[in-house]
């Protein structure tokens, strides 16, 4: 979410890695013991270090030691980022307050919303969320629920039909703005 919210900032989807300040944005603190690592310098450069080399397995970036390439530009088809973090979320202080699930349930949302030809609405199964985005139905539905709680999606459920719920409906969901709250 960082490097899209610097991406957004910048206009740039490619820019430098300040290892340092990326770590602290992320709320890295320097332990009291640095352990196996030479300095405080060192040890954010590991955190953030292996958090790129993960996005960029996942195909999300580009990323060589020091240079960051958000790959949503670049995606065919794509005239604009496929995912914008609201400004609202970063002032009114999300970016704190959201659990991890909740962050990563979010960005989700974001995406899947931008994809709709219904948006703000938009609707898949959890089992299908859970396929395409590799996290349990545990963790997106807490993640989601939070969302809720928070009033930054809405949920419509269809009614569970017994004996067999598997066959009810994909969820509904609607992102709200930010700003309202």
């Amino acid at each position: 979410m960082l490097l899209c919210k610097l991406r957004q900032e910048t206009g740039a989807s490619s820019f430098a890695v300040d290892y340092g300040s990326l770590a602290i944005k992320m709320g890295y603190k320097t332990p009291l013991d640095l352990g196996k690592y030479r300095n405080q310098n060192h040890y954010f450069y590991e955190r953030i270090h292996r958090s790129l080399k993960r996005l960029k397995n996942y195909g999300l970036i580009d990323y060589k030691k020091g240079q960051v390439t958000l790959k949503a530009d670049s995606i065919e088809g794509a005239d604009k980022p496929l995912i914008t973090i609201p400004l609202e979320y970063w002032e009114y202080g999300y970016s704190d307050s959201l659990s991890m699930r909740a962050k990563y349930m979010y960005l989700v949302c974001l995406y899947e919303a931008a994809r709709s030809t219904r948006y703000p609405f938009w609707f898949r199964s959890q089992e299908d969320m859970s396929k395409l985005y590799g996290i349990s139905d545990t963790t997106i539905s807490l993640g989601l629920l939070e969302l809720e709680a928070k009033g930054i999606i809405e949920i419509t459920r269809d009614k569970p039909t017994p004996p067999d719920f598997s066959q009810r409906k994909a969820n509904i969901y609607r992102m709200f703005s930010l700003a309202r709250q």
